[in-house]
């Protein structure tokens, strides 16, 4: 009836179809790492550089949320591991997203 109405509908719905792809992305992902379709890049990593990326990545949905993201970083030494790089980036995204949800 009135464009304030209009408005939060057109947002809901964007929102909506968005969680919508994301979720279709992440499944169809599923299903390529089930059949093994779905090629890793193993590489060695620092842990705290990673890390502490992933966390000043996250920092704005953080914010955006009125919550804090902090890297505690016990490692006495450089920490390394090895892992694909973007596959466990994402992982680690979609955990720190779930966090906030």
């Amino acid at each position: 009836d009135t464009p304030e109405k209009r408005t939060h509908y057109i947002k809901t719905i964007y929102s909506t179809a968005e969680d919508m792809d994301k979720l279709v992305g992440e499944l169809s992902l599923s299903a390529k790492l089930d059949v093994e379709e779905l090629p890793f890049s193993l590489e060695p990593l620092n842990v705290t550089e990673f890390f502490t990326q992933v966390c000043d990545e996250m920092e704005p949905t953080f914010t955006q949320n009125n919550m804090v993201i902090k890297l505690i970083n016990q490692c006495t030494s450089d920490c390394g591991i090895l892992a694909d790089r973007v596959h466990f980036r994402r992982a680690v995204h979609n955990i720190t997203e779930n966090c906030i949800k």
